[in-house]
């Protein structure tokens, strides 16, 4: 993954060991997140598709009072289990789009 460090500043816990706790925070939108989800049971229904650079996605926007979360589902990339692992963008809703724009950017650049 490639991302701006001066714009992006990683926020993981590597030491953490009860917890993965996996994410990048943007440094000029505020409450704009990207982490990694992992695998989970959670794949909703009806979701567009999009690629970026070279990993196709299916998309989730879910909006609550103050927040927007954004998951990206990567396609035919399923673990062992059957769950497919996926990275979520979190913002607030009045900076949901210039966080989305930032965020895939660093999005395409995954191998």
């Amino acid at each position: 993954m490639n991302y701006d460090s001066e714009l992006w500043e990683d926020k993981s816990e590597y030491g953490n060991s009860n917890m993965i706790i996996n994410y990048l925070e943007n440094q000029k939108i505020n409450s704009c997140t990207l982490g990694v989800q992992g695998p989970s049971g959670f794949f909703p229904e009806n979701m567009d598709f999009i690629t970026l650079g070279k990993i196709s996605y299916q998309v989730y926007t879910q909006e609550s009072s103050d927040k927007i979360n954004t998951f990206y589902f990567a396609d035919n990339l399923t673990t062992t289990d059957g769950n497919i692992p996926s990275l979520v963008v979190q913002s607030g809703k009045s900076q949901a789009h210039d966080c989305k724009v930032e965020a895939e950017k660093v999005l395409s650049s995954l191998r």
